[in-house]
């Protein structure tokens, strides 16, 4: 995790030194990098909601569920914010919805009642 004062490292640049570090760890079983910014003085930082994940590449050559999926074509569903942990390139529909648990529980719950095929991955926050 990377975190900074929104005040000191804006977000858009704290999200650009996530990108930059994901690219060291491919290959050092790191599976992300969570750009963490805040708010706040001393002893009373608050969390913002720009928190963004950003998935540490696959190495070139490695076999994973993920690249499985996408050789075999199976359907794999997901919510938006599990897309930028897993990597667009292997999702085939993405679930919009709000940034709670009570707003992805609607969605996820909407898409469940419609009989569909493939896998489906989907996240507590």
């Amino acid at each position: 995790m990377v975190a900074a004062h929104e005040d000191v490292l804006p977000v858009p640049e704290l999200h650009a030194v996530a990108r930059k570090m994901s690219r060291f760890f491919t290959g050092r079983n790191v599976a992300r990098i969570i750009a963490r910014p805040f708010v706040g003085n001393k002893g009373n930082f608050l969390r913002t909601n720009n928190r963004k994940d950003v998935m540490v590449p696959f190495e070139k050559g490695s076999d994973h569920l993920f690249h499985r999926m996408k050789e075999t074509d199976t359907s794999f569903t997901t919510t938006e914010h599990l897309v930028s942990v897993i990597g667009r390139e292997y999702v085939t529909n993405i679930i919009p919805g709000a940034k709670n648990s009570a707003g992805i529980m609607d969605s996820v719950c909407d898409f469940l009642s419609r009989k569909t095929e493939g896998v489906s991955m989907f996240e507590r926050i």
